[in-house]
């Protein structure tokens, strides 16, 4: 497959880049809302309290559901409690899920650089693609892999690799691709592969142990990035 690399100018360094990889949950999409009442449901289920947006945002950090289940609940019960949140979380996400602010223009101009990009996510994958189809991404993303598609979740870098290898691309392009996300994992994953990453927080500050290329407050200053280093023509 043949594919268009520019370079992007960064503090401290210049980068080539061939591919771009995105989280969902967090970094494209706000799907917090939703999957706090998924979460809920189940804990009322097993009898426990109920989990806070903050519980669900540092779960959601530790990897995929059945990890996340069995963490809560223990292994007995996890694939229970996971089938019961897929149940529940779907229609509780399809009221909350928003765009974040800016992803749109974020991703269009990617678009326009004419390089490769994926979604690589660790949210359930029927779910994922759902939602990818009904806020209109496919266009942007032909390749999204969701949890347990790949023989590790992130902060493995496995999922980057099978993107890669369904957008047609050899292994050698992680050289030059930048995995973009809001958490841990994504980071982990960028530096497990040896890849850059960019990481987009409201913070604008990354965990520790993790150096990104780039830290963006938001999806909008991304995109004002973008559009300063890619003017139009």
């Amino acid at each position: 497959m043949t594919i268009r690399q520019v370079s992007m100018a960064f503090p401290g360094e210049t980068v080539t880049v061939s591919t771009v990889l995105f989280d969902h949950d967090g970094t494209l999409v706000d799907t917090i809302a939703g999957l706090v009442a998924g979460h809920n449901e189940v804990a009322k289920h097993f009898g426990r309290s109920a989990l806070t947006r903050e519980d669900v945002v540092q779960r959601m950090a530790s990897g995929g559901g059945f990890r996340i289940m069995s963490d809560l609940y223990g292994e007995k019960r996890a694939e229970e409690a996971l089938r019961l949140f897929q149940q529940t979380v779907g229609q509780a996400r399809k009221k909350s899920i928003s765009p974040m602010p800016g992803m749109e223009r974020m991703i269009k101009k990617l678009s326009g650089l004419q390089i490769a990009m994926g979604i690589v996510s660790n949210a359930n994958t029927e779910m994922l693609n759902d939602e990818v189809d009904r806020l209109g991404l496919r266009t942007y993303f032909p390749v999204v892999i969701g949890a347990d598609e790949a023989a590790k979740n992130k902060p493995a870098p496995d999922p980057l690799y099978l993107a890669l290898e369904r957008l047609g691309l050899s292994a050698e392009h992680i050289k030059t691709t930048i995995i973009v996300g809001d958490s841990a994992p994504d980071l982990g994953a960028a530096q497990a592969a040896g890849c850059h990453a960019i990481l987009i927080h409201e913070s604008g500050a990354a965990p520790d142990g993790y150096a990104p290329i780039a830290v963006f407050r938001s999806c909008n200053d991304f995109a004002d990035f973008l559009e300063t280093t890619f003017p139009p023509s």
